[in-house]
């Protein structure tokens, strides 16, 4: 006879199905599957699903609010001040939570940040701020490289 009670429930979770899910968007996103918005800069498109943007940047929630197309049709953002490689990289950053920049482009990916009003973007890679020292992104340490730290501790860290 089970010790359980009869109405005990098991939690299931899958820590790898969300990582599973954003590089499937990614991969329809490269693809150009299921896109229902087209960002532009210096005239070349980046294709990509509103509801990722949107979820990811108040900017691209305030312009997808504000810009809905007829039904069946993309929306179509013009993003001004960005390059086109600067822009492909902060999407892709969206799908995949990775970036990996040069020092020439750290200055533009984090220009480029600011003026998309995310904070996902906040560096945690030591290199930004010794190339970008007065950014105004804070560094979080990754436990990866700095060690396991409580939440508690790394928002010391970061204030």
């Amino acid at each position: 006879m089970s010790s359980q009670a009869p109405n005990s429930k098991i939690l299931y979770r899958n820590s790898r199905l969300l990582r599973m899910v954003f590089l499937q968007l990614h991969h329809q996103q490269r693809a150009d599957l299921f896109c229902d918005v087209v960002l532009q800069a210096e005239g070349e498109a980046v294709p990509a699903h509103c509801c990722i943007l949107s979820a990811c940047s108040p900017f691209f929630t305030e312009r997808l609010e504000r810009e809905r197309p007829p039904k069946g049709h993309k929306v179509v953002l013009e993003i001004q001040g960005l390059k086109i490689g600067t822009l492909r990289k902060l999407v892709d950053f969206l799908y995949t939570s990775e970036m990996e920049v040069s020092r020439e482009e750290a200055q533009d990916i984090l220009a480029a940040a600011r003026q998309l009003q995310r904070d996902v973007f906040k560096c945690s890679d030591p290199y930004f701020h010794e190339v970008v020292p007065n950014s105004s992104f804070p560094h979080t340490p990754t436990p990866s490289v700095y060690g396991e730290h409580s939440e508690e501790q790394m928002a010391q860290r970061t204030e």
